[in-house]
């Protein structure tokens, strides 16, 4: 055994007579664990590199292996120890070694780092939509490490995409969408495997037939109506018994996130629309078409990328499981103005056709 902190720990502590008070600081989350050490005990942390034996640690420091024991439980059950030592590759050494320290401090005895990483390398991820949205989450994820995707777009890149999608240059104005970002994907890592749809999904049938062996469909797509596409997705999830994430969009200044969906332990699309239902006040208007807003609103790159990189990090929760995904059963609203997030929860109704006990089947 070669005992080592987390490398996404900082170690601060200041001499306090003949005793140390030590914080053990976890730097992703900023969460303090305090411990107050001897002289013998303190001088053990040095050793705890990853380099050195029990045996070692008990000879350099002078503690008994049966004292040395009982600390590495103490900061074992704290957390602050790895649960094995970290094996990396040389391509996880240069590309993945920040993150492997992210999820240094998530890691478990049954979910190493090591471990969370190969999940992302081993997934297959279907994104619907390459636009404002969907560029952003393909960005994330390819960055995280996820190693095979599906993209479906049916569109060509143009101008007024540059001020709000990413991957895209004015070079690539009149490209495919999905076969472009397909390319700068092989620019960074030629081992991710691409599959590129130029396809626009209309019914659950074309759904089923793209999203078949894998393992997360995002939709980021709005046409030909969001609402219907996320009823096709949800109950393409359903059917396949794949995790799906509703990825939202933006009006004025508010945007959408959309929930975090697990058949079998999440409410789905359907209960979300219930409950919006009951909650808002349906009054009877109708829309008197003079201006653009209903065809094209306003927005900037910043508000894209920050609303699909909440969807990236609930996508990089699900592949890898270092936390539970926060949007399950839930939505939110996100005000640029202020920063603020309102959450709205909702439930697995008992009589879905979908999601719940009396299910028969799809509902389309």
């Amino acid at each position: 055994m070669f005992p080592k902190i987390k490398d996404s720990i900082s170690v601060l502590y200041r001499q306090k007579g003949d005793s140390y008070e030590v914080n053990f600081l976890f730097n992703a989350s900023s969460v303090i664990i305090p411990f107050e050490l001897n002289g013998a005990a303190f001088k053990c942390l040095q050793y705890l590199d990853g380099k050195h034996s029990l045996e070692q640690i008990s000879e350099s420091t002078g503690l008994l292996k049966r004292e040395v024991r009982r600390l590495l439980s103490s900061l074992r059950k704290a957390k602050v120890l790895c649960s094995k030592p970290a094996t990396q590759t040389i391509l996880e050494k240069s590309r993945f070694s920040t993150q492997l320290n992210f999820f240094a401090e998530f890691e478990t005895s049954t979910i190493p780092r090591e471990e969370m990483q190969r999940r992302l390398k081993a997934s297959h991820t279907m994104i619907i939509g390459i636009g404002g949205i969907g560029t952003w989450v393909a960005q994330g994820l390819m960055l995280a490490g996820v190693g095979k995707f599906t993209l479906v777009d049916p569109d060509v890149v143009e101008l007024a995409n540059l001020n709000r999608q990413c991957l895209f240059t004015l070079e690539d104005v009149g490209k495919p969408k999905a076969e472009t970002v397909s390319d700068k994907f092989s620019q960074i890592d030629s081992s991710i495997q691409t599959r590129v749809l130029r396809k626009k999904i209309l019914n659950k049938a074309d759904c089923m037939d793209m999203a078949k062996r894998v393992d997360l469909i995002i939709n980021c797509a709005d046409e030909p109506h969001t609402d219907l596409l996320n009823r096709i997705v949800t109950e393409t999830g359903y059917a396949l018994d794949v995790p799906h994430i509703l990825c939202g969009g933006y009006d004025g200044h508010l945007s959408f996130l959309g929930p975090t969906i697990i058949p079998g332990k999440s409410a789905c699309w359907y209960c979300y629309e219930h409950a919006l239902d009951q909650q808002l006040d349906r009054a009877d208007y109708e829309h008197l078409v003079i201006t653009l807003s209903h065809i094209q609103g306003g927005n900037i790159g910043a508000i894209s990328a920050i609303t699909a990189n909440y969807h990236v990090l609930e996508a990089i929760k699900v592949l890898t499981g270092f936390a539970t995904p926060t949007m399950l059963n839930k939505a939110a609203e996100l005000d640029f103005l202020t920063f603020g997030i309102h959450f709205r929860n909702f439930k697995k109704r008992r009589n879905c056709l979908l999601c719940g006990q009396k299910k028969k089947g799809a509902t389309s």
